[in-house]
């Protein structure tokens, strides 16, 4: 888990087969049970910019 910079939430990184199943499991904690705490599921992908900087001139 991660603050956001300026302390106005945190960021938690979950690996899942799907969003909808990353969505159930965050269904489940306590405190999202409660009401206490809300979430929301962002998905993302791999950054695949990396190859265009170490590709060799030709």
């Amino acid at each position: 888990m991660y603050y956001v910079a300026d302390m106005s939430g945190a960021v938690m990184l979950w690996e899942g087969e799907s969003v909808e199943s990353v969505t159930q499991e965050v269904q489940k904690l306590p405190m999202v049970k409660e009401g206490i705490l809300a979430c929301e599921v962002l998905p993302l992908k791999s950054y695949t910019g990396f190859a265009s900087l170490f590709a060799q001139p030709q």
